[in-house]
């Protein structure tokens, strides 16, 4: 919803092609280390994103984001770029079974690469890098129909408990807005432990 109401306002008031979504590193750290982690409720992590807003807002009115960004090397920006992309892939790759939970002294251990899942998210990822080196247009999303194929195949063939047996349902029932809309605990984000996470 936030995505398409910001690219619809993109295209309308700036007349520019831009799709508009939320930061997907930020989407990442808000779950698994603000809420998974820390343990904050989902309300009192959603009134911190408005409160980083706010804050994000004055700052750029006020010039100052500006002035930052350009003091910020260009390495040290990519930089950043960089280390959001291997978080997700660490998220990735935790999903996938790839890595799991260490032990003690490890804080990762090398997951079952026997595992279909494993195997079938590998397969996948070296079609994708193959289309990617050979420049073939739309690869990323042609390396995803191909394990989701894949899954399907062996989810139909009865492998692997956690292939789709059945094709799902694309469309299914509205979400309940009530349950979440306007319901960010900004008096909660402003304590100690949640405005760490803000700055």
């Amino acid at each position: 919803m936030a995505a398409a109401v910001a690219t619809i306002l993109t295209g309308v008031y700036t007349k520019r092609p831009f799709a508009m979504a939320p930061y997907m590193g930020e989407n990442a750290f808000f779950t698994y280390a603000v809420v998974l982690a820390l343990g904050v409720s989902w309300s009192v992590a959603l009134g911190a994103v408005f409160v980083a807003g706010l804050i994000f807002l004055v700052v750029t009115l006020a010039g100052v984001r500006k002035a930052v960004t350009e003091a910020i090397p260009p390495f040290l920006s990519a930089s950043w770029a960089v280390a959001i992309g291997l978080f997700l892939l660490f998220i990735g790759m935790a999903n996938a079974g790839i890595s799991l939970p260490g032990i003690p002294g490890a804080p990762v251990v090398a997951g079952n690469f026997s595992s279909l899942n494993v195997i079938v998210v590998l397969v996948g990822l070296v079609v994708t890098l193959y289309l990617l080196i050979k420049r073939v247009l739309g690869s990323i999303l042609i390396g995803i129909v191909v394990t989701m194929v894949l899954g399907f195949i062996l989810g139909f063939l009865g492998f692997g408990e956690s292939f789709p047996k059945a094709v799902p349902q694309v469309f299914g029932p509205l979400p309940n807005w009530g349950e979440v809309f306007l319901k960010l605990d900004i008096v909660g984000a402003l304590s100690t432990v949640v405005l760490i996470p803000i700055i």
